[in-house]
Parts: C-alpha cells; sequence; structure tokens
C-alpha cells in the first residue's frame, strides 16, 4: 500500500438548510429547527382557545390539536412558507414535502404536517425562484429535504489520504504527507463517489489505497477502467 485514508464520521457539520433557498422549521419542540405552528399557521383550536394549552391546567397540552393550536393544518398566509413537510421517524427519520411517501401502516410514525419549508433566500433570488414550474421548485425542495434528513441521520462524512512510507530499519509502513482531506460530506453515496473522484483525480491507483477509520465501510473506490 501507497496511501492510507482514514474514513470518519462528521459530528461537528452544521445544518445544510441554512445555505440553501429554504429553511426547514420542524413542528417538534425536541428538534433543533423547531418553531411553534402559530408563526405560520393560523391558531384555530376551539378546546384550547388556539394556544395548546387545556384550560386550567397549564402542564397539559391539549389532546384535541396535540397542543399545537391548530386544527386542520391549514398553512396561513405567511408570504414565506414555500411548502407543508410531512416526517417519519422509526429508528432513523425522513423529511418529506408534501404528504408522506412512505408506508406507515400503524399511523403512529408519521406527522403528515410536520413543519413547513420557509424561504432563506433574498430579493436577488425571487425572480427566479418565482420564474420556475411548479415541479422545478419540487424538486429542488425534495432536494433540500433529502440532504437534511441525512445530516439527522448522522450521515455526515470526512476523509484523510496521506502517504504511506516504509520504515528502513522496521519496514513498517509509517504515514507520512498529507495528500487531502476535507469533511461535511452529507450522505452515504455522494461521500463515497466523492472519495473515488478524488483518488482519480491525483492519478492514483484504487488498489494502492489502504480504507481505515469507523466510517471505512461507506467507503467504495471505483476501480480504474
Amino acid at each position: 500500500m501507497k496511501y492510507r485514508l482514514t474514513a470518519h464520521f462528521d459530528q461537528t457539520s452544521d445544518r445544510p438548510d441554512e445555505e440553501q433557498i429554504a429553511n426547514i422549521v420542524s413542528f417538534n419542540s425536541r428538534h433543533n429547527s423547531y418553531q411553534h405552528p402559530s408563526v405560520f399557521m393560523e391558531k384555530d383550536c376551539p378546546a384550547c382557545d388556539g394556544y395548546g394549552i387545556v384550560p386550567l391546567s397549564i402542564d397539559t397540552e391539549c389532546s384535541t390539536c396535540e397542543g399545537t393550536g391548530v386544527i386542520g393544518c391549514a398553512v396561513g398566509d405567511h408570504p414565506d412558507v414555500l411548502a407543508v413537510l410531512s416526517y417519519y421517524e422509526h429508528g432513523l427519520c425522513k423529511w418529506m414535502v408534501g404528504a408522506s411517501t412512505v408506508p406507515d401502516f400503524g399511523g403512529f410514525d408519521t406527522a403528515q404536517v410536520a413543519g413547513v419549508m420557509v424561504w432563506n433566500g433574498g430579493d436577488i433570488e425571487r425572480p427566479w425562484w418565482d420564474g420556475l414550474t411548479d415541479e422545478a421548485r419540487k424538486d429542488i425542495l425534495d432536494g433540500i429535504a433529502e440532504e437534511y434528513t441525512n445530516w439527522a441521520n448522522g450521515d455526515v462524512f470526512g476523509y484523510q489520504l496521506v502517504e504511506l512510507n516504509e520504515c528502513p530499519t522496521c519496514h513498517n509502513l509509517e504515514e507520512g504527507k498529507e495528500v487531502d482531506a476535507l469533511w461535511g460530506h452529507i450522505g452515504a453515496e455522494w461521500f463515497s463517489d466523492s472519495i473515488s473522484d478524488m483518488i482519480h483525480g491525483f492519478d492514483i491507483d484504487p488498489n494502492d489505497v489502504e480504507v481505515t477509520g469507523e466510517a471505512a465501510d461507506y467507503v467504495r473506490i471505483r476501480k480504474l477502467a
């Protein structure tokens, strides 16, 4: 072996949607993207007067609206709401634009209205966005939701590639010069593909690369033709 590639899980990566055209807002207070639904939707629950708390018991959330204050989950006239998000969680999670596409036979793991996608662009991007077709906008939002899902599930990676030198005395391989390193890869498939592109970009034979690290199983280097 002439090189050692160490693949890691990256636990320090920032939320990817913060740099996108739209942010994900969750209506679940356990999530770091949480905002109360009343920011974006009309508070119209008659059982708790729209505030999510049962009268005379400040510690009890309203069972009618599940503490959200919203009945029917109709998006209000908030100018920055681009789409309603559904959410599935069973071990891992999945955010989806519109209705959930995950079969949920018991109906316990899915929230059809779990949050919203909110505009995060500037005034200069608005004419471009408004000029897109509904299908093109949906494709962009789907991509943001998929990347956010990967990030939320911990599918974030980094790698370091170093040269290996043979010790003239003991003949063991020792790490030498760093060839490349990069962090914040979101998504296992893209991580593996980007490593292959990097290896080939340096004109390195994949057979000369030793892959180690806790995320080594996620690395599949394409062989040279």
